[in-house]
């Protein structure tokens, strides 16, 4: 089967497919497609019980990845930022 995430992201992509491994002590049963694509394969014991091991999935904890967002309105001369963005300094120009 396939998990679709709402939110495409690798590094959320790679925690849930980590977290399902982990948890069926079984690094071949989830593998990342692409960032919004997570394949599982149902371990054999739940073959005849896939809702159980989709429960079993469904409440796994992950800490999803924080998109870092800038948001700037020109016509109010606003700038919306997200908690996740990190501004390095900026070194000065040779002269």
């Amino acid at each position: 089967m396939r998990l679709a995430l709402k939110n495409p992201d690798i590094t959320t992509a790679r925690t849930i497919a980590t977290a399902i491994n982990n948890a069926q002590q079984d690094d071949l049963i989830a593998s990342i497609e692409d960032p919004g694509t997570i394949k599982v394969n149902i371990p054999n014991h739940y073959r005849d019980n896939a809702v159980n091991f989709l429960a079993e999935i469904e409440n796994l904890t992950i800490q999803p990845d924080q998109v870092a967002k800038i948001v700037i309105d020109e016509t109010t001369s606003t700038i919306v930022i997200s908690e996740n963005v990190k501004i390095n300094t900026v070194g000065a120009g040779k002269s």
